[in-house]
């Protein structure tokens, strides 16, 4: 009786020692950076890999990442989910309704992890390639019932003031309709009349549109300079795809560039930080059945982890979790090509038996090749004859659809620095945002 007694005690201590562990853990987790790759199903994560260096020596930032899971992604409602029912689930912890954006399936106001973070006294930031608006970032700071109100989404990021960071596209929405935006030309917006660049500047925000004020910003952040809260608006919509980056009219920084700005940003609050980043074009270049621009922004979003990764390794007490809202597409790696094949030689190769492309998609427009890009698809795109190794080129897809669909599969979860080992085995997307509160102490 004495050595059970002895041994339940022991067992006891044991677990109380294990949970103090945790409380400890936890305790030194001051900040965590969020990457979510839009559309990045495991197809298009091992694309990227074989295009950087083929099958067998292709390598990226998140294989060196110690701790892996499958994510399950339906929301409340449907098989399939849309991004902002899964971006609400890894915003909040709580699946919703496809739509909803930071409410539950009731349309109640859910609080986020950004929220919470903030409420703690961290500071807190948003980085996308997408419209600051589109629904994956609006989740972690908006509350809408229905995801196109990107109106109303904005007017709350305004309203409200308190993300310390914001970065992407989607001046549109922040210019009244009496007004035009001064790279496009194209009006506003707005019908409300309202000027949320003029309410942002009075609220306290730096607003920076372009590559030069970018880099002018950056330089004086790594002299040792307080920017105060930034937002950056480089695009009237969604931010200019990779490839194309180079070309466009007032010039757009890169996704690891506006994350590494970011994070020195963030990083100088004591209490810690909490931010975001999305490689948001990876869907829209899925949609429209573009893979090797998907790819180059799956390698771009590649590079940014890269960073966060370091700065994890160098600083301590920082989480660093990736994964995915949902697959797009349905991309699948076809055909026995061979082993070393890489680069560019994955979208040209024509060895295959009977000749065609080692990378398709169930759905889309690339079912029809003979058709010529039009208004209406997730980006203009050019028109005319295109090779195969152009970033446009649009890939076969098995079955005729407008816009490729969202897929029903798993997508992966990459975890790494303190408090990662939660990430494991078969999990819920919404699980991940719960891991990210408890690591960093969160009520």
């Amino acid at each position: 009786m004495r050595k059970q007694q002895y041994f339940g005690f022991v067992l006891m201590a044991a677990m109380a020692v294990s949970g103090l562990g945790c409380a400890m853990q936890q305790a030194e987790t001051r900040s965590a950076i969020f990457f979510i790759g839009d559309g990045m199903g495991l197809a298009q994560v091992t694309a990227a890999r074989i295009y950087e260096g083929n099958a067998r020596d292709g390598r990226l930032a998140l294989d060196d990442f110690e701790n892996v899971a499958l994510v399950r992604t339906h929301s409340a409602n449907r098989m399939v989910t849309d991004s902002a029912a899964a971006a609400t689930a890894l915003a909040t912890g709580v699946k919703t309704l496809s739509g909803r954006v930071g409410m539950d399936v009731e349309a109640n106001a859910l609080e986020t992890i950004l929220e919470k973070a903030k409420r703690a006294g961290k500071s807190v930031g948003v980085v996308s390639t997408t419209s600051v608006s589109h629904a994956t970032p609006a989740c972690f700071y908006a509350h809408v019932p229905e995801r196109h109100d990107e109106l109303g989404i904005c007017a709350q990021l305004i309203d409200r003031a308190d993300v310390d960071v914001v970065m992407g596209g989607g001046r549109e929405y922040f210019i009244p309709d009496s007004e035009t935006d001064g790279e496009t030309g194209r009006p506003g917006s707005r019908s409300d009349g309202r000027d949320l660049i003029a309410e942002a500047k009075a609220a306290g925000y730096r607003v920076i549109h372009n590559q030069a004020e970018f880099d002018t910003l950056s330089g004086e952040v790594q002299a040792g300079g307080e920017p105060g809260m930034i937002l950056a608006l480089f695009d009237y919509g969604m931010m200019t795809y990779e490839y194309e980056r180079a070309d466009d009219a007032w010039g757009e920084p890169s996704l690891s560039e506006m994350a590494a700005l970011a994070i020195d940003v963030l990083s100088r609050n004591p209490k810690g930080f909490f931010l975001m980043v999305e490689g948001g074009r990876i869907d829209h270049a899925c949609h429209s059945n573009i893979a090797h621009a998907a790819i180059l922004e799956m390698l771009e979003f590649d590079r940014a982890i890269g960073l966060g990764a370091e700065f994890a390794r160098e600083n301590g007490g920082t989480l660093i979790v990736v994964t995915a809202d949902h697959e797009t597409g349905g991309l699948a790696i076809n055909g026995y090509p061979a082993l070393e094949l890489s680069g560019e030689a994955i979208f040209s190769d024509q060895s295959l038996p009977g000749g065609g492309g080692i990378l398709t998609f169930a759905t889309g427009p690339g079912f029809d090749r003979t058709q010529p890009y039009i208004e209406g698809e997730n980006g203009k795109l050019p028109e005319g004859e295109l090779t195969p190794a152009s970033p446009a080129y649009r890939s076969p897809s098995g079955r005729h659809w407008r816009s490729a669909s969202h897929t029903g599969v798993d997508v992966g979860a990459w975890a790494t620095g303190a408090g990662s080992e939660a990430v494991h085995g078969t999990m819920e997307n919404n699980e991940l945002a719960h891991i990210i509160i408890g690591a960093l102490g969160l009520d």
